[in-house]
């Protein structure tokens, strides 16, 4: 069949001495149903039907104040368009043989209904899903060098990083995504409908990821206002890692006052490190600094059990809320590969 589908599941439940308790179960399955065009385009239709179960420890918990149980249910769409151009370059270098130029364009249209939402619980962003319908357009340029192996090369050095992989390539070549540039809008469409739309266009999104030697990124991105003419946000992050597997990451954030982004005004700096103890357990530490209020905004501690087909994980954050209000949390996260997460 040239269907495929996904399934996206979570199961969460939720304590704390001031707010709610509870347990929330939520099941997104997807269809896909690819269509190439070859050697053109390639057009990906897919629909997803999204239930959420929940149940309160206790009616008081209960927005309704006298109901423990809840559920939801919505349906979204999604028509993905895509195409791809390259050319290779030979080089005939002494390590460097050739380099591919890879541009991806690609117009993304998604929808999902609007659902009345108020009387459900309320732990965090996932309990209300809010209505859109988006036409989203992106170019990306990729920079791929073909080099001969030197030595032992670590073709896994990258399955943390979504924005490039290590390709599959033969025994004698290693297969690298040098750079990679992405420019990517979105135009609203029930927005531009309305009978004075104000901003329908999003700001412009550029990001930028370079991989400049065997154990370092850089990542850095932009948002843009077509509507100011000014830069909103911007963000640099470098990632340095061992053959080992341990992992250092330092980033610097800044979000500028703007009503085009739902964002508050910040700029902070934090750290991620990562230290694998065996080839099955790790533990983490990470700290974010707010400069904007000289304070810290948060300071967590983690450890990471993988098995074969599980892992195991639990986490403590120490975080000051937009309040200033001390929040300690507890986290342990169960991860079935392909099944979904759950957890605490």
């Amino acid at each position: 069949s040239s269907f495929f589908y996904d399934l996206d599941s979570a199961y969460v439940y939720y304590w704390s001495k001031e707010a709610d308790r509870g347990q929330r179960l939520d099941l997104w399955p997807r269809l896909f149903l690819p269509l190439q065009f070859k050697p053109f385009i390639t057009i990906e239709p897919s629909v997803g039907v999204r239930e959420t179960l929940y149940y309160l420890d206790k009616k008081k918990f209960s927005p309704e104040g006298d109901q423990q149980f809840f559920h939801r249910e919505i349906f979204d769409t999604r028509l993905d368009l895509f195409s791809e151009i390259f050319n290779v370059f030979q080089t005939e270098g002494k390590t460097l043989e050739a380099v591919k130029h890879t541009i991806r364009p690609r117009i993304i249209h998604a929808y999902t209904p609007e659902l009345d939402q108020d009387d459900l619980p309320a732990f965090d962003s996932n309990d209300r899903i809010v209505k859109n319908h988006l036409l989203t357009y992106s170019l990306t340029n990729t920079i791929t060098t073909k080099s001969k192996k030197m030595g032992q090369f670590d073709e896994t050095r990258r399955v943390a990083k979504t924005q490039a992989e290590v390709i599959g390539s033969p025994a004698d070549y290693t297969y690298n995504d040098f750079l990679r540039f992405n420019l990517v809008q979105s135009y609203d469409i029930e927005e531009a409908r309305e009978d004075d739309p104000e901003r329908p266009f999003s700001p412009i999104t550029a990001e930028l990821d370079i991989f400049p030697g065997k154990y370092i990124a850089l990542d850095t991105d932009a948002q843009w206002s077509v509507y100011s003419g000014r830069f909103l946000a911007h963000n640099v992050k470098a990632n340095l890692w061992d053959q080992r597997g341990d992992t250092l990451s330092v980033e610097y954030r800044y979000t500028g006052n703007s009503k085009e982004l739902d964002q508050n005004p910040s700029e902070s700096i934090s750290a991620n490190l990562g230290v694998k103890v065996t080839d099955r357990l790790g533990i983490s530490a990470n700290y974010e600094y707010n400069f904007l209020d000289n304070t810290r905004v948060s300071t967590g501690y983690g450890i990471k059990y993988t098995a074969q087909c599980w892992s195991f994980e639990g986490r403590f954050i120490d975080a000051i809320g937009v309040d200033n209000r001390r929040r300690v949390n507890y986290e342990i996260i169960i991860n079935l590969f392909g099944l979904g997460e759950f957890g605490i």
